[in-house]
């Protein structure tokens, strides 16, 4: 019982979970097409104005909110599932963080080494919290595999995120510009493609999750049955 997610009467928050996993993909590659298509037949008012609703509806829906079921998930766990379960929540709260900042510091030094250190920190965090999951799930093995596969993914993401960042700060110091801006366009480009893919793949860990805590349950109540 140590490592099973007690969640019998929560159960629906893994579906909403999975929602909003996969709805943070589609919004992601929704508002680059968005992005793109203002670029091209608008004005520059419109785009800065779609950019500033864009990173506040993701940073309210996709990490506050996202952040507070993980801390309400906690309640119902133990052992491995709790950990990872917290590790998301802080992941989460540490991206509605950089957010804040961001819009305190600007694009400042500050705010690229913040970028870099918390950002990357995030990405870690929520790698090793699917890490956990996956080494817990006993009903389904398919739930194992795409969480170590999230896991996998979430990882490259925060590496490219660094990169990304680092790069950046190169192209406004000494360094050889064409290479960074180099280096700058491919992580930008990895960092993208991996978002989308982890949100899949986490909606996916989180539909199965929800399975096997009906299966464990209807397991636990037959048990109860033949005892008595």
């Amino acid at each position: 019982m140590k490592n099973k997610i007690h969640s019998a009467k929560n159960r629906w928050i893994f579906i909403v979970l999975a929602v909003l996993y996969v709805s943070s993909s589609v919004w992601l590659l929704g508002g680059r097409l968005i992005m793109n298509f203002l670029g091209k037949y608008t004005v520059a008012e419109i785009v800065t104005g779609f950019t500033v609703f864009n990173n506040a509806f993701t940073a309210a829906l996709f990490t506050l909110v996202i952040a507070a079921f993980f801390y309400a998930l906690r309640s119902f766990a133990a052992g491995r599932p709790r950990a990872a379960f917290t590790f998301i929540a802080a992941a989460r709260t540490a991206s509605f963080a950089l957010y804040l900042l961001g819009l305190i510091f600007g694009t400042s030094d500050r705010m690229f080494l913040l970028n870099i250190t918390l950002g990357s920190v995030a990405g870690l965090l929520e790698c090793a919290a699917f890490y956990l999951i996956g080494s817990v799930s006993q009903s389904y093995q398919e739930a194992r595999y795409v969480s170590y596969a999230t896991a996998a993914i979430l990882l490259i993401n925060a590496a490219a995120a660094a990169v990304k960042t680092y790069a950046g700060m190169m192209i406004f110091g000494a360094g050889e510009l064409t290479l960074w801006l180099k280096i700058l366009s491919y992580t930008g480009s990895a960092q993208f493609i991996t978002s989308i893919a982890a949100g899949v793949t986490a909606g996916l860990v989180f539909i199965l999750l929800r399975l096997e805590s009906g299966k464990s349950t209807d397991g636990e109540q037959n048990e109860n049955t033949d005892c008595s």
